[in-house]
């Protein structure tokens, strides 16, 4: 593994996986646990890759009853399930892994899980949940006198309160996260604390204090090397121009982040910054450069098997063709959303396509298709109980000019 790490590094890839095989053959041959996991000196596993390297781990090790391995191997294969989006496979791995940490007193194991889950609750909507696990975080730090980690946590309650609306108290328990972090020379968990209170800011509409905040985490994040974080400030920074009107500056400051983003091989950050990208230069008027950024962003999507994201593109793809009177390929952009759509059961988006479809075939004087599309639209927007869009969509079935009479 050593030697495949170096050959990594040295981007001799092909050795590198080699290598890999050897170890996972090797480690198999002797049944070590330790040796199999697929957290080891940075090698170049895909996702699949470090999968099976890290049930063959759990698998070892659950035979041998070595319960750190086995501990260590349900969280790498939690997060895994995590990255990939099975979110309940995750849950149910992360607290496997807690109760076997809890139950062996493996307090780093359990800190991480305890993190993990507690993030993977937040994002998937669980405040109470997430509040739940951080504070039985907040108190394990304590028990052990790690401060630092305790300012972790504290910073993971603020968010859950920020999400949640609460901002007062999302503003104290960051604070308080803030000062732990400066207290204990914790230079990262500053960066993440003073973004966390920009972003409270930023939430209450008081966009000055957010700029400045997130101009001083983007300092920190110089400071650390920290790229992610680089491009994260400067994504905001640039969100914020772009709200005031300074839609030159806000290019600027997307671009910086976008080039993070490629750095770090971060493809959501990539689809969002170019997103961004592809919205701002829509709502000036440059056409050309938004259809580039989202075509991008659609690339991405793609290979990464995105398909809300890629729904989403389309459908603001389909609206700059039709800008610029491409309606042909409006029409092209919007069918295959809708097809996209349909096979998702994304049943809202599904009318706003057909309604969209409408529009465009409205535009390019096909009367009798637009009446057929706004009528989809109309029932599905019905049957969703969406009365407003329903209504909005007669009124434009309405306005539809009578078929020409033949002569």
């Amino acid at each position: 593994q050593a030697l495949a790490g170096i050959a990594a590094r040295q981007n001799h890839l092909e050795l590198a996986r080699t290598l890999n095989r050897s170890a996972l053959e090797l480690a198999g041959t002797t049944a070590n646990a330790g040796a199999l996991g697929g957290n080891q000196d940075p090698l170049p596993l895909n996702g699949a890759s470090l999968r099976t390297l890290d049930e063959k781990s759990l698998e070892v090790a659950t035979k041998t009853h070595d319960k750190q391995a086995e501990e260590e191997a349900l969280l790498r294969l939690a997060a895994l399930d995590s990255q990939e989006g099975r979110v309940d496979s995750a849950r149910t791995g992360y607290r496997r892994a807690l109760d076997l940490a809890h139950e062996t007193h493996n307090k780093v194991a359990e800190r991480v899980g305890l993190s993990a889950l507690g993030a993977l609750e937040e994002r998937t909507s669980h405040p109470d949940e997430a509040r739940g696990l951080y504070r039985r975080g907040i108190d394990l730090c304590l028990s052990v006198g790690d401060t630092q980690c305790e300012g972790s946590f504290l910073l993971g309650l603020g968010n859950v309160d920020e999400a949640d609306g609460r901002a007062d108290s999302a503003r104290a328990l960051t604070q308080q996260a803030l000062d732990v972090a400066q207290r204990t020379g914790d230079k990262p968990g500053e960066m993440r604390a003073i973004q966390s209170l920009a972003s409270v800011d930023l939430q209450q509409k008081r966009f000055d204090a957010a700029r400045a905040g997130y101009e001083k985490a983007l300092k920190v994040a110089q400071t650390v090397h920290d790229v992610h974080g680089e491009g994260f400030a400067r994504y905001w920074i640039g969100a914020i121009e772009a709200q005031q009107g300074r839609a030159d500056d806000a290019r600027s400051q997307y671009e910086q982040a976008l080039a993070a983003a490629r750095d770090t091989g971060d493809a959501l950050s990539q689809v969002t910054t170019l997103s961004a990208l592809g919205a701002l230069e829509g709502q000036r008027g440059r056409y050309a450069d938004a259809i580039a950024f989202d075509t991008q962003a659609r690339a991405i999507e793609h290979d990464n098997g995105d398909e809300a994201g890629e729904i989403e593109t389309r459908a603001h793809l389909a609206w700059l063709h039709e800008q610029t009177r491409q309606f042909a390929q409006a029409r092209e952009d919007l069918l295959v959303a809708a097809a996209e759509s349909a096979e998702s059961s994304s049943g809202q988006w599904h009318a706003f396509l057909k309604s969209r479809l409408g529009d465009i075939d409205t535009a390019m004087g096909d009367i009798d298709a637009a009446k057929n599309y706004y009528d989809e639209a109309l029932r599905e927007y019905n049957a969703l109980g969406m009365p407003d869009y329903a209504n909005t969509v007669a009124a434009r079935r309405a306005a539809l000019p009578p078929r020409p009479t033949p002569h």
